[in-house]
């Protein structure tokens, strides 16, 4: 099970991360099955007065390296603690090479899906080898700006997780930053309506 602290807004401060880094690129494009998507306007924009619900995540994602399709279940109070950590079960499949994407897109666009957004972001990861299952994960996203998250893969109690999560989030000092638990398709999402929003003249 993978657990994480919801990512914080983040004024990028990178001087005392010391542990291992892995750097890469990252691409997703997100889906919604058309059924349960809300009617789009011509040229592909949600109608401004539409509420936006966090339901499933599939996307198609891409990496340096390979691609995958995967999948989280909808947010609900067994997903979201009261002390801000997430924890979801997640289901992968692999796909055989990056030119496999754009396949996916389409036999889920061919089973009735819809792109709802495309997110694209540089990730840099830090891990301590002694400590391979947790990990800080820095994102800069496109026309959102960076984020940081602690993430830990555990079999043990969940009281234990939060506690290593804390206590790694204490020692990095980002108590100051704002927790966001919305994930970044919806920010992005979020970030479109309003911009329709302002260039719409009031009449």
């Amino acid at each position: 099970m993978e657990r994480s602290r919801g990512a914080r807004d983040l004024r990028l401060h990178d001087s005392r991360r010391t542990a291992h880094r892995v750097r890469g690129q990252v691409r997703a494009d997100h889906f919604r099955s058309s059924e349960r998507a809300p009617a789009l306007q011509a040229g592909g924009h949600r109608g401004q007065a539409t509420p936006l619900v966090t339901v499933e995540c599939l996307r198609v994602r891409e990496r340096e390296g390979g691609c995958e399709v995967t999948y989280k279940p909808a947010s609900d109070p067994t997903t979201h603690s009261t002390t801000g950590v997430i924890a979801k079960q997640e289901t992968n499949v692999a796909l055989a090479d990056t030119a496999q994407a754009a396949h996916a897109q389409a036999l889920l666009e061919a089973l009735g899906m819809v792109r709802l957004a495309r997110v694209e972001k540089s990730r840099t990861c830090y891990r301590d080898p002694g400590k391979p299952e947790l990990s800080v994960v820095v994102d800069t996203v496109t026309g959102l700006g960076s984020f940081v998250e602690t993430e830990i893969v555990s079999a043990g109690s969940h009281e234990e997780a939060v506690r290593r999560l804390e206590e790694t989030e204490r020692l990095l000092e980002l108590g100051l930053h704002p927790v966001v638990t919305s994930p970044y398709r919806d920010l992005l999402l979020n970030a479109r309506v309003h911009e329709d929003a302002v260039r719409t003249p009031v009449r």
